[in-house]
């Protein structure tokens, strides 16, 4: 009897063991316990705006003249724009394929007191500007002629960094005359099944900061890149883990699909100024048979960098906040949590920068 409860352990471990693959990593540049400085923001304050429903909503950002923008899919108005000063809510971009239409809205960004929109789908940008009584209109619409460039991030009002699929550069840099330039080679794919290094592999998020830099921060892996758009890669970070990336073609149908493990999700939105980055980080792996629930799909950290990459200081949140940005100047973070619904929350930073 005795040798059969042993018999039957040892068999449990080794099924156990089997079940679980694991993966070695790299030494990362930085951990956790590099940022000096570590906030944690359980104080936040949802904002009140009797006017204000939110929908499927997946960005945010501030605008310095006290605007809000949130994102929306599946509405027939790309976004909502909040007044922070009168409370007024202004919805625009129609849903559609027009000149002044989008599918969906994505990569926004402020420059200066501008609103730039990367719709994918249409491959094409769209400028908004305000006029004296603060409400935002169409100003400029500008297509990029380029049907891989996934992703589009303008960095100033005449400078387009995308993504593109398929490429076999990092970046592809595209100005008003139409010229392009590529730069960039990709991070390391560890192990591969004829997959080359791509933009799929190494999706991310975009960010730009002074001196022609941007920096992207990869949603798939650990691994946070600092480019000058003029000069190429300036800095390749990784951490917090060290996630060695592998990816292999899989076959679906007539076709294939690019699988990678680990089954990790890093990076999520990134928020920058003259003097820093900031990207949320999640630092999920997927077990198989567990369902990953709303507390491990989006980040409850934020770390913030100096443009030299070197680690400034952690906020630590005690709910998941699927997009967020900073109000530089009033020293506040404005993020977009959905537990249990879409709500924007504010934190005040004011001691904690």
């Amino acid at each position: 009897m005795k040798l059969k409860v042993i018999y039957s352990l040892f068999v449990g471990v080794i099924f156990l063991q089997s079940c679980k693959k694991t993966y070695s990593g790299l030494e990362p540049d930085f951990k956790i316990n590099s940022f000096p400085k570590h906030h944690v923001l359980n104080n936040g304050k949802y904002l009140i705006n009797d006017s204000l429903l939110l929908g499927n909503s997946r960005w945010i950002r501030y605008h310095p003249d006290s605007f809000l923008i949130v994102q929306e899919l599946g509405s027939s108005k790309m976004l909502k724009i909040i007044d922070l000063k009168t409370g007024k809510i202004q919805e625009i971009i129609d849903k559609g394929r027009g000149p002044n239409e989008m599918i969906t809205a994505w990569g926004i960004n402020i420059v200066d007191k501008n609103i730039w929109v990367y719709g994918g789908q249409l491959k094409k940008m769209l400028k908004l500007s305000y006029d004296e009584e603060r409400q935002f209109y169409i100003s400029d619409n500008l297509s990029l002629d380029d049907r891989t460039c996934m992703t589009g991030y303008a960095h100033n009002d005449s400078t387009i960094v995308g993504l593109c699929l398929p490429d076999t550069n990092r970046l592809t840099i595209y100005d008003r005359n139409k010229n392009v330039n590529k730069i960039g080679k990709f991070p390391l794919i560890y192990s591969s099944n004829q997959v080359e290094p791509n933009n799929n592999v190494f999706t991310s998020f975009i960010a730009g900061g002074p001196n022609n830099k941007v920096v992207l921060a990869c949603t798939k892996t650990d691994i946070l890149e600092i480019y000058d758009i003029n000069k190429g890669l300036e800095k390749r970070l990784h951490g917090p883990k060290g996630i060695k990336i592998e990816a292999e073609a899989v076959g679906i149908g007539m076709g294939t699909i690019t699988k990678t493990t680990p089954p990790f999700r890093a990076f999520y939105n990134v928020v920058a100024n003259a003097h820093e980055f900031c990207v949320g980080y999640t630092g999920y792996e997927t077990i198989e048979g567990v369902k990953r629930t709303i507390e491990d799909s989006f980040p409850k950290r934020i770390f913030c960098f100096s443009w030299d990459g070197e680690p400034k200081r952690e906020y630590i949140f005690d709910i998941p906040i699927l997009s967020f940005d900073f109000d530089w100047k009033n020293k506040k973070i404005y993020a977009l949590t959905i537990t249990p619904e879409a709500k924007i929350i504010i934190y005040d930073i004011n001691e904690k920068m």
